[in-house]
């Protein structure tokens, strides 16, 4: 039988004082990490047919991450720390004005 093409939608509406409209949830332990049994990844978002897709999770450390497929566990092409540092790994182009905060 062939693969069904089908969309999935979800819908939410955020309202302060109420629960968040959605949520993914890692159960991961620390064991699942130092085995090897996974990296946090929690969603993969690719193009049908290539080979081509971002992964996106949360690490051992609790960093929020998007790896592409050249990436590892701990080598990440974007990282956001729990404390706001943002990390990337290899090259950044910026078009437009570049502002820095205080």
């Amino acid at each position: 039988m062939g693969q069904q093409i089908t969309d999935l939608e979800v819908v939410g509406k955020d309202v302060v004082g109420a629960e968040l409209p959605n949520i993914i949830t890692s159960l991961n332990t620390a064991d699942d990490f130092g085995s090897g049994k996974t990296w946090g990844r929690l969603l993969r978002v690719r193009r049908d047919g290539n080979n081509h897709f971002f992964d996106i999770g949360l690490d051992a450390s609790g960093n929020l991450f998007i790896n592409t497929k050249s990436d590892s566990a701990t080598k990440h092409v974007l990282t956001i720390t729990p404390s706001g540092d943002v990390r990337i790994q290899g090259n950044l182009t910026v078009t437009g004005k570049f502002q820095s905060g205080t």
